[in-house]
């Protein structure tokens, strides 16, 4: 389980959002790598020639890491 503050999770992804493919022949290219551990939730972005990494703190149980589609994250979260 992860619990952030909503308004603290917005600038970093739209950060990381910034180098993700809309449309790509690779379609993991449209996600984010969220990895969590500790208190530190990591976000990583990327188009194959940059890579943006933000972070962000947060209540974490466990530890991990999940893909998750960019831009319904960002639509989500705002």
């Amino acid at each position: 389980m992860i619990t952030v503050d909503t308004k603290a999770l917005i600038g970093p992804l739209k950060v990381a959002c910034a180098t993700v493919a809309r449309s790509s022949t690779l379609p993991i290219l449209g996600n984010l790598l969220l990895e969590y551990s500790g208190e530190t939730l990591r976000i990583t972005g990327s188009d194959l020639e940059t890579t943006i990494t933000t972070r962000v703190a947060a209540a974490i149980e466990g530890e991990g890491e999940v893909a998750l589609p960019a831009h319904k994250l960002m639509a989500i979260a705002s």
